[in-house]
């Protein structure tokens, strides 16, 4: 922990959403069991690992630019779907697994009142990656906007975290919401995130301090600079708020 980057120098944080203070993998689990079940498959631990594996490794060709978003949809369910000899439509399977996800919002216990207590001290973003309608349908459910005065999400940027491109239409839309100009007050943002390759990677790249949730000790492989770790929500609080 970096305690002199603590309060009075930042006044805006930017959150990330899924596995940061939504429980992404219990709704991913949820509504992919709900899937296989739909095209006659019985849900199975390994199963959902292999489609971990398959899913990690579009959505990183993402990141990089190097695929586009609609095709990770729909490419991630046919290749998993074709190492068994299961004839799905890519879009069919997409659009039932998109309706179950969307209906699941698990928050991560704490994280709701750190939003709130935050708020009073600080100016709070949402800066995802993901399909538009389902994440703001998630955030209602969960009880998380009230504390948030914008979110962001790049199927409406256009460009995904990490790249720089995302980060200027979220500078462009904090604009619109009355910040006088964020792409120079970026000393004062602090990025946060369980992702080293969207998160941290997207703050390195933009120049905002990042600081890496990360509650389950997992090593920075990824040759990302990180400003701050934490493993808690109350070491975020002991930055931020003490």
């Amino acid at each position: 922990m970096m305690r002199e980057k603590g309060p009075g120098r930042y006044t805006m944080l930017l959150f990330d959403v899924d596995n940061t203070l939504l429980n992404f993998d219990a709704s991913e689990e949820e509504a992919f069991n709900s899937l296989l079940l739909h095209f006659g498959m019985e849900p199975e631990d390994r199963l959902l690992q292999e489609y971990h594996q398959i899913n990690r490794s579009c959505w990183e060709l993402f990141e990089e630019g190097k695929m586009e978003k609609e095709e990770v949809l729909l490419r991630r369910f046919e290749l998993f779907f074709s190492r068994h000899n299961c004839q799905a439509d890519g879009k069919e399977a997409e659009l039932f697994y998109r309706e179950r996800l969307g209906d699941s919002a698990v928050l991560i216990p704490g994280a709701l009142e750190l939003c709130r207590d935050l708020s009073r001290e600080y100016a709070l973003y949402i800066v995802t990656n993901g399909v538009a309608s389902t994440q703001y349908k998630r955030l209602e459910s969960s009880g998380l906007n009230p504390y948030f005065k914008g979110i962001f999400v790049s199927e409406e940027a256009g460009s995904p975290k990490p790249q720089k491109e995302f980060f200027d239409y979220c500078f462009e839309q904090m604009r619109r919401l009355g910040v006088e100009r964020p792409e120079e007050r970026k000393r004062e943002m602090l990025l946060i995130g369980d992702s080293l390759t969207s998160d941290m990677r997207g703050g390195e790249n933009t120049g905002i301090d990042t600081c890496w949730y990360n509650p389950r000790g997992l090593s920075n492989d990824k040759g990302v600079s990180v400003s701050m770790e934490v493993s808690s929500y109350e070491e975020i609080r002991e930055i931020l708020l003490t």
